[in-house]
């Protein structure tokens, strides 16, 4: 994994589909000869069945190869981070590939304390998230994070919001990111996030 990663680090989405199309196609071209080699053709059947198999491989092998690529491309930044916001609050986010698709996904707490303690799954510390993000839209290129999010659901006390998040990160273990907040009818905010890894600090 590591050696194929610097290949597709600088490249989109797209970029790393268009790699595994092509890794793919490479690979079902070669198991493609063996397997009509493996199979007598001399009557319809056999015909109809190699014809199947190949076609069953082909999709097979295409989406086993693009999650391969995809998950590679974006290794540094998937999985669970908790983070500190300049604003005062504490998230514990989650980058996933779902689909195909890159995707992120919040759930907001008061203190340290909670959102550490809700990815340990202490009983009753998942019921003080007071709001939960979700992406809108993610692209991540040249080991740079960037998406649209919203806030899905919030107490009273916290508006619904919508804005735009850059993650880069540092090292394995830590991530920084700078967001910009829209709130209707108030001025749009600004801050940082410094993110890291659960399990590098005591979680």
């Amino acid at each position: 994994m590591r050696y194929l990663h610097p290949l597709l680090r600088d490249r989109n989405i797209d970029g790393v589909r268009q790699a595994a199309l092509a890794t793919a196609a490479v690979v079902f071209s070669v198991l493609n000869v063996v397997l009509l080699q493996a199979i007598p053709l001399d009557d319809g059947e056999s015909k109809l069945l190699a014809v199947l198999l190949s076609a069953f491989s082909l999709a097979l092998i295409g989406g086993v190869v693009q999650r391969m690529f995809l998950s590679i491309w974006a290794h540094p930044v998937l999985g669970q981070w908790v983070y500190e916001s300049s604003s005062g609050n504490w998230g514990l986010a989650r980058i996933d590939l779902r689909g195909g698709e890159l995707t992120y996904a919040v759930q907001l707490y008061r203190t340290e304390e909670d959102a550490l303690a809700a990815v340990r799954g202490e009983p009753g510390f998942v019921s003080r998230c007071f709001a939960t993000v979700s992406s809108v839209g993610v692209t991540y290129e040249k080991g740079q994070v960037e998406l649209i999010y919203k806030v899905d659901r919030s107490h009273e006390d916290y508006a619904t919001r919508s804005g735009m998040l850059t993650l880069t990160p540092l090292s394995r273990w830590a991530m920084k990111g700078y967001w910009k907040s829209d709130i209707l009818g108030a001025e749009p905010s600004r801050g940082v996030l410094d993110l890291y890894r659960p399990n590098r600090r005591g979680a």
